[in-house]
C-alpha cells in the first residue's frame, strides 16, 4: 500500500537501452500500460497531448511501463504502439514474468503509482484517469519533491 518503499530496478527500454529507477531524489508518476487493453488505447493519446502541451514540473519523472505483453493480441508490438502515439516519456519494457509491475502491486490496467524522492509510494490509481485526476498526480509527485 502506500507508504511502502520501491525496490529499485533495471529495466530494458523500448529503444533496447536500459535505465535504473529507484529512490534518487526524483519524484515519480509511473503508469503501467497494456498494449491490447482498450483503456490503456484511450489514456495514451490523452497523456501524450496533455505532455506535449504541459511542462512536468521540476524535479519529476513521468515513465510508462509497457506490460503484460501478448504477441497474439491488438497493438503487438507495444513498441509500435508507443511510437505511434508519439509518447514523449521513458518507456519500460516489463519482464515476462511482470515483475516490474508486480513490485508496483498492479491491480488493473492502466494503473499509476506516484512516488517520492526517496522511493516511497504516496498513492496508488487503477483505471483510466481523467486530465484533473492526471494532474493531481503530476502536483503531488511535483509537492514530494518540492
Amino acid at each position: 500500500g502506500a507508504g511502502q518503499t520501491i525496490p529499485t530496478v533495471t529495466a530494458t527500454l523500448l529503444d533496447g537501452g536500459t535505465a535504473e529507477v529507484g529512490p534518487d531524489g526524483t519524484g515519480r508518476l509511473i503508469g503501467f500500460f497494456a498494449h491490447w487493453c482498450p483503456h490503456c488505447q484511450a489514456e495514451l493519446p490523452r497523456l501524450t497531448s496533455w505532455l506535449n502541451d504541459n511542462e512536468v514540473p521540476e524535479g519529476v519523472e513521468i515513465i510508462a511501463v509497457s506490460t503484460s505483453v501478448d504477441e497474439g493480441s491488438p497493438n503487438y508490438p507495444p513498441s509500435s504502439w508507443f511510437e505511434r502515439e508519439d509518447w514523449p516519456e521513458l518507456t519500460l519494457r516489463d519482464s515476462p514474468a511482470s515483475d516490474i509491475s508486480n513490485a508496483y502491486g498492479l491491480s488493473g490496467y492502466p494503473y499509476f503509482v506516484v512516488v517520492d524522492g526517496e522511493g516511497n509510494v504516496l498513492r496508488r490509481v487503477s483505471g483510466e484517469l481523467t486530465t484533473e485526476a492526471w494532474e493531481e498526480l503530476v502536483a503531488e509527485a511535483a509537492a514530494s519533491v518540492a
